[in-house]
């Protein structure tokens, strides 16, 4: 298709674009033609023979967002490429996506995958209304891209910016509430953001909330991922600055807790490495008056440096700060299927699935005592000899018919077992579990209980 880009605004796709001056925007077409596009793609740039570029959204480590145009159904839209700035260059032709350097070829496949994974995750939660529509992918110029919805709007940050004073915490509901939401339903699907903060929530024009910005999530639990890069400091929480400490939906409470309190005082927290060595973290009534009690002690909480401290859902969080909003404190555990009714008359299926580890995806009954460990003759799940942090006889667990619970027990194991934060279970005693809780053996040997 030959475009007459004379007749169409590069900034903001209006068509009344006259004299290399348009009415809509006041965009000037000569300043944008002298910008420097060495790093990015030029507005006019056409892709896939139907989406025209126009400026470039946003920029980061690892891809930029422009503004676009599709002209089979001609609307606006948005386009994400994968491109890391770091290790990436143009090719002869400017579009091209070229390694400065061979030795990064293993690095760029890899944030190939991640991008991919990114889309993957947006198209499995295209049902939830906070989340970003994907309408296409596509491979051009050596690298990925997608299309999707175009938002009119503003990110929390730019909002926070323009405001005179910090939000008041029905303002900060407001905003807030509807991203409480999205992530619980990701994390009923083991998706955690691990990039929460006032830079990736959109405010729409129509009032809508949009969470954004997935470049940084992962599934299943507790994925020991170490992208130090990724980390936003005050946002961020201290597993997200090691390998050795694990992650999971504690760790979007952290994200999400540090943005409300940016919200009520205008005040980023401290960075947790900050706060593990010296916690300086003051209290929002410190900075403001009118913040209610039970926001700032669930502010405090979900801000603890330590995850086994803090809430361990965002549903939990929630709850906290909206006691008058009816939610099911487990609601984000785990569990991606609906839990059944444990009713009197209904017999339970009582059950481990195994989360992450050697027994991933796998499934055992609990019927009377299971057994875990690497003794073929005295074990119900086996692992095999050299399993690392996984004792002979290591653990067993069972199911208390009266109190509607399991009861996990650590049998004086040598290296012990922990609860889904980290935290040690003491050996030889019972320890109760309610559906969607767990337990960790071994260097990363994860179980759900489920019933």
């Amino acid at each position: 298709m030959r475009l007459n880009l004379d007749t169409i605004c590069l900034n903001c796709f209006n068509p009344l674009y006259k004299g290399g001056y348009c009415a809509n925007c006041g965009c000037d077409e000569e300043t944008m033609k002298a910008k420097d596009y060495d790093d990015v793609l030029a507005p006019g740039t056409l892709l896939r023979g139907r989406y025209l570029l126009g400026k470039t959204l946003g920029k980061g480590g690892f891809g930029v967002t422009y503004a676009g145009l599709d002209l089979i159904n001609e609307r606006k839209i948005a386009i994400k490429e994968s491109y890391i700035s770091s290790i990436c260059g143009r090719g002869d032709n400017h579009r091209q996506v070229v390694l400065r350097d061979r030795s990064q070829e293993q690095v760029l496949t890899d944030a190939k995958q991640r991008f991919l994974k990114e889309i993957s995750l947006l198209k499995e939660n295209r049902d939830n209304p906070a989340i970003i529509q994907v309408h296409d992918v596509f491979e051009e110029n050596s690298t990925v891209y997608y299309a999707m919805e175009f938002l009119n709007g503003q990110d929390l940050s730019k909002k926070l910016k323009k405001a005179e004073a910090p939000f008041t915490w029905e303002e900060t509901a407001k905003y807030m509430e509807p991203v409480f939401l999205a992530l619980i339903s990701l994390h009923r699907f083991n998706i955690w953001h691990r990039d929460i903060s006032p830079d990736n929530i959109f405010l729409c024009e129509d009032g809508q909330v949009r969470l954004i910005d997935f470049g940084s999530a992962r599934t299943g639990l507790l994925n020991r991922s170490f992208d130090i890069d990724a980390v936003k400091k005050g946002y961020a929480p201290i597993e997200q600055y090691s390998e050795k400490v694990m992650q999971g939906t504690w760790t979007d409470v952290y994200s999400l807790a540090a943005t409300v309190y940016k919200c009520l005082t205008g005040v980023t927290p401290p960075g947790a490495p900050e706060r593990s060595r010296r916690d300086e973290l003051r209290e929002p009534s410190s900075y403001v008056e009118g913040i209610p009690a039970h926001v700032e002690s669930a502010l405090m909480k979900g801000l603890e440096v330590y995850p086994e401290y803090r809430y361990q859902t965002v549903a939990e969080l929630k709850c906290a700060l909206f006691p008058d909003h009816q939610t099911i404190p487990l609601a984000d555990r785990i569990v991606a299927d609906k839990p059944e009714e444990k009713t009197e008359d209904k017999k339970l299926n009582v059950r481990i699935r195994g989360l992450a580890g050697f027994y991933a995806g796998r499934e055992f009954p609990v019927e009377g005592i299971l057994t875990l460990g690497r003794r073929e003759d005295s074990c119900d799940v086996v692992y095999p000899p050299y399993m690392p942090g996984v004792s002979s006889v290591h653990c067993n667990i069972r199911f208390d018919e009266q109190k509607k619970l399991c009861v996990f027990r650590d049998l004086n194991s040598t290296y012990g077992s922990r609860d889904l934060g980290g935290k040690q279970f003491l050996k030889g005693v019972d320890i109760y579990l309610n559906d969607g809780e767990g337990f960790i053996i071994g260097d990363d040997n994860v179980f759900a209980v489920l019933f």
